[in-house]
């Protein structure tokens, strides 16, 4: 975002904030609701999650604070409103203004084969929901089995974050096809027009 940036590129830069908080939202909330819950006693009835909610928690206020920043040249009133509930108000020793905050930079906390395995995950996950959709199966309705037909690379990836895309889909066992020869049934009719 900082390169489209400094081009003066403010389209494409907003276009890759609007990823983020897409991601952010309809991705790290919607999957991390569980870890959110722990620390209320909620989905663990026990509490015993605590921690890794106390780390949920603090890993979406990193975020949300770092949106304030990215959002400040395009909204920033909005990110001002952001900056000071989120940081101003808790911190005192964090700048009393967004615009008078450092740039955020990348941490060098960035693993490209985790991205991979997340992106074919994400890409799994959508394409079974399409298909529960298609068939008229919601997602509360659990099921047996989930077959994704992908290249051998993709399932090696995919096959690291199993559980989540099991829990996403709600089916008990996710099976990977790398040769869907058995999967397809091809009929080829004629057009006598």
């Amino acid at each position: 975002m900082t390169e489209r940036l400094e081009r003066f590129d403010a389209t494409g830069a907003g276009r890759l904030l609007e990823e983020l908080v897409d991601d952010l939202s309809n991705w790290y909330v919607r999957t991390g609701r569980r870890r959110f819950w722990a620390g209320r006693g909620g989905a663990d009835g026990d509490g015993g999650g605590r921690g890794d909610a106390v780390a949920a928690f603090h890993t979406l206020h990193e975020c949300l604070s770092t949106i304030a920043l990215l959002v400040a040249p395009f909204c920033p009133f909005v990110a001002e409103e952001m900056w000071g509930t989120l940081v101003a108000a808790h911190d005192p020793g964090a700048p009393e203004s967004v615009h008078l905050a450092d740039w955020p930079r990348s941490k060098g906390r960035h693993s490209p084969s985790l991205e991979a395995a997340m992106t074919s995950s994400r890409q799994a996950v959508t394409v079974g929901r399409g298909a529960r959709a298609e068939a008229k199966l919601k997602v509360r309705q659990p099921l047996a089995e989930a077959v994704v037909a992908c290249a051998p690379a993709t399932a090696r990836e995919v096959g690291r974050l199993v559980d989540l895309v099991a829990e996403e889909l709600n089916v008990r066992r996710v099976r990977f096809v790398t040769d869907p020869v058995g999967l397809v049934d091809v009929t080829l009719k004629p057009n006598y027009r």
